[in-house]
């Protein structure tokens, strides 16, 4: 089965808004910069992003390896890579540097996934995590039951749920959740970052 990728905006400080201004030639008119990570005063805040899932896409995962750059009897490295990418291009697109790259490889690997299509939510569509339903068979007892806490990267979620006489069913939509920085969402929502860096990743992509 395909999921979609649910982005959450998992810390609660630094706080990320969308960043819009009246335009002083036209009242009536918004001037638009895009997402923003601000310290400020809750209260002197609007549009807070934060514990909300605000965007959903579709994703693909690479494998990040040690691969030989230059020639072992001269000058020569190992650098962070995938199938498709250089360290440049994954430096680029992850926003991070080399350094911050191999501080997620755990025994020499790392996984890339790669943004696709994404798709931001409203303002008034963005969802709290208690909106949505997780499916849960451990030790054989079958329930549906509510998010209340953040949950592991990679949880399968119900994003289509129905109140049936005070039982909550799944209707057969569901999507998976990836829990970001303020820091990471914001360069994704910007358009600035299209793959994210996870020491590791569930096992059924």
């Amino acid at each position: 089965m395909t999921y979609k990728l649910l982005l959450y905006c998992n810390k609660s400080k630094p706080y990320l808004v969308y960043h819009r201004e009246y335009c002083a030639l036209s009242p009536s008119e918004y001037i638009n910069y895009g997402y923003e990570t601000r310290w400020e005063d809750k209260s002197m805040l609007e549009d807070i992003c934060n514990g909300n899932i605000v965007a959903e896409c579709d994703y693909e995962v690479e494998d990040i390896f040690y691969e030989l750059y230059g020639d072992l009897d001269w000058q020569h490295d190992y650098l962070p890579t995938t199938n498709t990418m250089s360290i440049v291009s994954l430096e680029d697109a992850a926003c991070m540097s080399r350094e911050k790259i191999e501080d997620q490889m755990t025994h020499d690997k790392a996984y890339a996934i790669h943004i696709k299509n994404l798709h931001i939510f409203d303002i008034d569509d963005r969802k709290e995590l208690n909106e949505f339903l997780y499916e849960d068979d451990t030790d054989g007892h079958y329930g549906v039951w509510m998010l209340e806490r953040t949950p592991k990267n990679g949880t399968v979620i119900c994003t289509d749920c129905k109140d049936i006489g005070g039982v909550y069913c799944c209707r057969g939509t569901y999507g998976r959740f990836l829990a970001l920085s303020p820091y990471e969402l914001r360069d994704i929502l910007n358009g600035k970052k299209t793959v994210v860096i996870r020491k590791s990743t569930w096992k059924e992509w």
